[in-house]
């Protein structure tokens, strides 16, 4: 059982869907789990875009990015380094981002430049 949760969790990370998403891909994918990656990513193809932004102005194209909604995941970079990955599912609200935007604030030099990486449904 365990191998299974194991596939699930791998498919999870790599696209961000949900546990029953990730169920349902590897089953039609024979439990491959390269095959059910690609399988979801051509069912949810996603658009990448990148903002470079100052620390002062990063919470606040955040919090404009998941207004807009579509987004699928938003990683904050500062030289290459990730510094915070949000998988945004469906249904969430600004409310639950609230302890994520906490951490970006205590984290954020305002004098750096940070990249915001977004993926759109």
């Amino acid at each position: 059982m365990s191998n299974i949760l194991e596939k699930i969790d791998v498919v999870r990370e790599r696209t961000g869907c949900s546990y029953e998403e990730a169920k349902k891909y590897l089953d039609l994918n024979d439990n491959n789990v390269v095959e059910a990656i690609i399988a979801f990513e051509q069912e949810n193809e996603t658009i990448k875009e990148k903002y470079i932004v100052s620390g002062e102005n990063v919470l606040k194209r955040i919090k404009e990015l998941i207004k807009e909604g579509n987004v699928r995941k938003i990683i904050v970079k500062q030289d290459n380094k990730t510094i915070l990955n949000i998988p945004v599912n469906y249904g969430i609200v600004a409310l639950v981002l609230a302890p994520f935007l906490a951490v970006i604030a205590g984290v954020i030099v305002v004098t750096q430049k940070y990249t915001i990486e977004v993926d759109r449904e």
